[in-house]
């Protein structure tokens, strides 16, 4: 956490979770001779356990990394059932003692998905969320009562990259693992913005009201405002939630009976709904509404293109008066046709990420993980392997 920042303006975040466990030895390299750090790694007597959280991008959801996710668990067990039929034939404890559970979050940032809205929103307001995480699952407890046995590791697209960069910077001691996805410690504002795509979501949203309204209208209308990106519109319109369209028809239908008992129920439940839900639409009438909180991160978008510059960074160090590095293997990934990872780019990941490593997957461009997904999760798996291990 940033120093002299507190948790006070975090909110919950929802995620998703699933643990795949596996056999420690699965995890070293076959060879007629074992490194030094693999030997030590194998003597270690406490159990070991590893937290991977996938933070994704602006308009999108813990769905986006749901088959990496998928790709990165069969990975883990397919490696790790070899090694089991061999050694639980010689010693049937072996698998008991030697197992390690690995926990995969896939969050929802604040303002997406089914995580509350809020009216603020930036990187800090993020890395906030993040600790806060971290704290409610029980993640920190863990990590700072043995942070030799508990590894963690932080895997961000574009702004979710951003915020785990400045997790790891603000706490370093907390994460073992980062790997940022076609994005920089920079400053893009000015060379990117997302208007079209926000003011094409706030001109659908004017039809969300009316009876006749269809997805397709809303795509449609998306196209008028100037998105004529079809893989963009999908992206979004993956944030669109169609209500209960019965529900609304019943209500209409009371409203005419002046029934106002049943009015009175109905809108009840639909505030409830509209509550748990954490999304701010609070008309009953309207048959779509987004799932992103689209005025707060149209307003707030330069806060999310931004990075602090080393001034900024600095003045919220763990070490007064010094500029943070986060030193440990950081990876960096991206798309060879993106624009988020430039060699203009890389002055500050070489300042601020000096053990760094960049690898970009060719004729694929910002949604790198989800054009080659099992590339992705082939990388993913090899640099986790090894800082769980470390």
């Amino acid at each position: 956490m940033n120093r002299g920042r507190s948790l006070i303006n975090a909110v919950p975040l929802h995620f998703i979770k699933e643990t795949v466990s596996i056999n420690r030895t699965s995890l070293i390299e076959p060879s007629n001779v074992i490194k030094k750090n693999d030997y030590r790694y194998l003597q270690k007597n406490q159990k070991i356990s590893t937290s991977i959280i996938f933070l994704h991008g602006l308009f999108g959801s813990s769905e986006n990394f749901k088959l990496s996710k998928k790709l990165l668990i069969k990975r883990f067990e397919f490696v790790s059932n070899q090694f089991d039929q061999i050694l639980s034939e010689h010693d049937p404890n072996y698998l008991k003692n030697n197992n390690i559970d690995i926990d995969l979050y896939n969050l929802d940032i604040r303002n997406h998905g089914l995580s509350p809205h809020s009216s603020e929103m930036s990187l800090n307001d993020i890395e906030d969320d993040l600790h806060l995480f971290l704290k409610d699952n029980k993640i920190l407890e863990k990590k700072l009562q043995d942070p030799e046995s508990h590894k963690i590791i932080l895997v961000g697209h574009s702004m979710g990259g951003k915020s785990a960069m400045m997790f790891a910077l603000n706490n370093p001691h907390l994460i073992d693992g980062l790997v940022p996805i076609d994005v920089s410690p920079s400053n893009y504002v000015g060379i990117h913005n997302h208007n079209t795509k926000f003011e094409a979501m706030l001109n659908a949203s004017k039809l969300f009201k009316n009876s006749n309204t269809t997805r397709n209208l809303i795509e449609k209308e998306m196209i008028k405002s100037g998105l004529e990106d079809k893989g963009e519109r999908l992206y979004l319109l993956n944030n669109l939630k169609e209500l209960n369209s019965n529900n609304n028809k019943n209500n209409n239908n009371n409203n005419n009976n002046n029934n106002n008992n049943n009015n009175n129920n109905n809108n009840n439940n639909n505030n409830n709904n509209n509550n748990n839900n954490n999304n701010s639409n609070n008309n009953n009438d309207q048959l779509f509404s987004w799932k992103l909180n689209v005025e707060t991160l149209y307003k707030n978008q330069d806060k999310l293109l931004t990075f602090p510059n080393d001034d900024e960074l600095i003045q919220t160090s763990l070490i007064k008066n010094k500029l943070p590095q986060f030193i440990k293997k950081t990876f960096f990934v991206g798309g060879a046709d993106s624009h988020y990872l430039q060699l203009d780019h890389r002055k500050n990941i070489h300042k601020l990420f000096p053990n760094h490593e960049i690898q970009l997957f060719q004729n694929s461009n910002h949604f790198v993980y989800a054009q080659r997904p099992r590339d992705f999760a082939d990388v993913l798996y090899n640099y986790s392997k090894n800082i769980i291990k470390s």
